[in-house]
């Protein structure tokens, strides 16, 4: 991507985006697009609006909501942030409590690692009992706005104890089993015990420390990952020392994009993810936070655009043309050139991120379309938003 250092005369800029605006105008007409479409077009490195269409209005923005839910974990929690999952033992040594720290990216061979840590130094002989606590988050319930053919399948419930990719309606427990099963393959006798509170005097005798807020964002951000935008929601609320339930992480949300400049006033932000139907976002707000993360305060922000990160057009994550995404026609000439968030929902689409072109300039964008015309299929209007984002790197 071009920096602000790479400016070229500024004239050359404003005939430029002259030249998008009026292009935008009329490819906007694109009856894949619909009629409920917002849009909003920076010039990042001129300090100045390229184009705009209702870029206030509130738009179900399904998953940009994850550049709200990343620009948050990033700024609350910090990229080295660690998650822990710890195995812990009480006064009584048969007694061991798998302990759930809200790690995102847990995975099956983390846990049967924690159970050859675990067995270092025990007797086979001693029975084992193992408990649960996944007392980080609270009991999981839906969303506002989540519908019921969400659930599992699109976002798992969320749980402080859980694997990565597990959508199914008791993660929890099926980590525990995985933990479990491993002891037991190592020789040892294993009962699955209570969900229960870790006692406050047990110690650690294993512990799994593998994973950071920057790789769960890198992963969020690639491939629109839904458990682990939650996970991170929660997490900015235990950050902030509020409940970890739906209502502390909206109010954790809302209070970090205050902190950041961003005024949520009009915005409506009921989860991480963007799958609850009840989200709104406006092309305003999302530029803004694109402009924040790049030119205002890259350094803090650069997970968000590292390697595997935000989706390259054409190339990586949602974006790739695997997916059908800068193959066609009035795209492809924007392959590579673009770092954007997809949203998909039955009746949305979104992308929101930043392009660069040969005149040096990066323009922030952010484009929402709802009310998607039932009649075209989903990638045709996709295909219809990347020909716009196209245009705005300068593609004629």
């Amino acid at each position: 991507m071009a920096s602000a250092a790479d400016a070229v005369d500024p004239a050359a800029y404003a005939a430029q985006d002259a030249r998008i605006a009026a292009l935008l105008a009329k490819r906007l007409k694109n009856p894949k697009l619909g009629r409920d479409v917002v849009v909003n077009v920076t010039n990042l490195t001129a300090g100045t609006t390229v184009f705009s269409q209702d870029p206030t209005d509130p738009q179900r923005p399904a998953s940009n909501m994850k550049v709200i839910t990343a620009v948050n974990a990033l700024s609350q929690l910090g990229p080295e942030t660690v998650f822990r999952t710890q195995v812990l033992v009480g006064a009584d040594p048969a007694q061991l409590y798998l302990k759930g720290g809200g790690d995102p990216m847990l995975t099956t061979k983390n846990l049967e690692n924690l159970a050859i840590d675990t067995a270092v130094g025990r007797d086979v002989t001693v029975p084992i009992t193992v408990h649960a606590d996944a007392s980080l988050f609270p009991a999981p319930t839906n969303a506002p706005g989540w519908t019921s053919g969400y659930t599992p399948y699109v976002v798992a419930p969320v749980r402080a104890l859980a694997r990565l990719y597990d959508y199914s309606k008791d993660t929890t427990s099926n980590a525990v089993d995985v933990y479990i099963k491993k002891l037991r393959s190592l020789g040892f006798t294993v009962t699955r015990g209570d969900d229960a509170m870790t006692p406050a005097d047990a110690i650690v005798v294993a512990e799994n420390s593998k994973h950071t807020v920057a790789d769960a964002v890198h992963l969020m951000l690639l491939d629109s990952e839904n458990n682990v935008a939650e996970a991170l929601f929660r997490q900015v609320a235990v950050k902030r020392g509020l409940p970890a339930d739906w209502a502390g992480g909206k109010q954790a949300a809302e209070d970090s994009l205050r902190e950041l400049g961003v005024d949520p006033a009009g915005l409506a932000i009921y989860d991480g993810s963007g799958v609850s139907r009840r989200d709104r976002l406006t092309a305003s707000a999302l530029t803004q936070l694109i402009a924040l993360t790049t030119v205002g305060d890259p350094a803090r922000f650069a997970e968000m655009y590292a390697e595997k990160s935000m989706p390259v057009s054409g190339q990586t994550g949602t974006l790739k043309a695997g997916y059908g995404r800068y193959v066609t026609k009035a795209s492809k000439c924007a392959v590579g050139k673009v770092r954007a968030k997809t949203g998909t929902l039955f009746d949305t689409i979104a992308l929101s991120g930043l392009t660069s072109s040969d005149d040096g300039a990066q323009r922030a964008f952010s484009i929402m379309v709802n009310k998607r015309p039932s009649q075209y299929s989903k990638l045709a209007t996709r295909q219809a938003v990347d020909a716009l984002v196209a245009t705005i790197t300068g593609c004629r």
